[in-house]
């Protein structure tokens, strides 16, 4: 850390640190190699979605990326040991693929480059919302819904870039663009939006490194019973 400066010329001669930018003739960010031109249509879609390296997310996306060809997973949480009858189901639908679990993050990232040998997606998909109205919401709540939204795909971003390069995925939110007039839930607001400057933010710095940093932002979605699941 920079020692605290004390006078008003060492502020105003400071030399601050500036953001490297990729550039063209980087072969790390160059474009992704396009498909042969003599695929079939067919060929050509399971080229396209073929997934290759390893990936660290979380169990209905690690199936979905099993299938497509994924060589391993690494699958993040706070409480792993919740989810262990799905992932010894996962474990034991692809024998051949490798599965690692763990809760924090620092011994996360060590296992499962060492397990794994390379990181090349991060899917960032933990979230909580809570309901409450603004002139209610204690600092409680509102510490919590940031620190797992935000600070928790923060860490795992941070963790990852240290030691590979790759693609990463944070799940942001229709609520991080506009609000939502059906529920109060300003402190998830704020979380998903901060993950957007996040992204943008992330994919400037980590772009001369081969890192796509990217989100997705989903909405209600309609589930069996003709409930919706924001």
């Amino acid at each position: 850390m920079a020692p605290a400066l004390t006078s008003r010329d060492e502020k105003t001669c400071r030399i601050l640190p500036q953001i490297v930018l990729s550039e063209a003739s980087n072969p790390l960010t160059r474009p992704l190699t396009p498909p042969p031109p003599n695929l079939t249509p067919v060929e050509r879609a399971t080229w396209r979605f073929t997934i290759r390296g390893n990936a660290i997310e979380w169990l209905v996306a690690a199936r979905a990326l099993l299938e497509h060809g994924a060589f391993g997973v690494s699958l993040w949480d706070i409480h792993p040991e919740i989810s262990d009858p799905a992932v010894q189901e996962l474990i034991s639908s692809f024998p051949c693929a490798k599965v690692v679990t763990k809760a924090r993050v620092r011994d996360a990232i060590t296992q499962t480059v060492f397990e794994l040998g390379s990181v090349d997606v991060l899917l960032c998909f933990a979230s909580v919302v809570a309901c409450t109205h603004a002139l209610e919401l204690g600092l409680h709540e509102w510490k919590w819904t940031l620190d797992i939204n935000t600070t928790g795909s923060w860490l795992c971003a941070q963790a990852v870039a240290k030691w590979t390069g790759g693609s990463i995925v944070f799940t942001a939110s229709i609520s991080a663009h506009s609000v939502s007039f059906l529920r109060p839930q300003v402190a998830y607001n704020v979380s998903k939006g901060a993950l957007l400057q996040l992204k943008n933010s992330l994919a400037a710095e980590w772009a001369r490194y081969g890192i796509r940093v990217n989100s997705i932002s989903p909405g209600d979605i309609i589930v069996d019973g003709g409930g919706s699941v924001f």
